[in-house]
């Protein structure tokens, strides 16, 4: 009789096993999903917007020379932000992301216009970067 339960447990918990595959192999999803790449984020390019000006405060806090810079239009796609500007000898766009412990910290001051392709390479996700250039 032992051995008879023996095989019986055996024989279940290979049963089980392969159960589990087959779940694995027919119900689970072969690839993880993907995101969705309608997503709507608000933009923000209101020179008057409370954004905007968060933005260019923050900006001008964090660099040298704050009041040597003139500051033309930001862009706010949450939670990333691109400010225009320049001085006597050079310009760019700077691209901002807000912390939320932390406010909106400076990424990169930029040396020249953004691209899709550069702003992904240093962590904006994509649909956010097409967003922020207008693409």
């Amino acid at each position: 009789m032992k051995t008879f339960l023996k095989i019986l447990l055996i024989a279940l918990f290979f049963l089980v096993l392969l159960g589990a595959i087959l779940f694995k192999l027919f119900y689970s999803p072969s690839q993880p999903p993907q995101a969705d790449t309608g997503t709507q984020f608000p933009i923000v390019t209101d020179t008057q917007s409370k954004e905007v000006n968060e933005v260019q405060a923050a900006f001008l806090q964090q660099i040298d020379n704050a009041d040597k810079i003139n500051l033309a239009n930001a862009k706010v796609v949450y939670p990333y932000a691109l400010q225009n500007w320049n001085d006597e000898n050079k310009g760019g766009q700077a691209l901002l992301k807000f912390d939320s412990g932390k406010g909106w910290q400076l990424v990169n001051l930029g040396g020249g216009a953004w691209d899709v392709e550069s702003l992904v390479a240093v962590g904006v996700p994509e649909d956010i970067a097409h967003s922020l250039i207008g693409s």
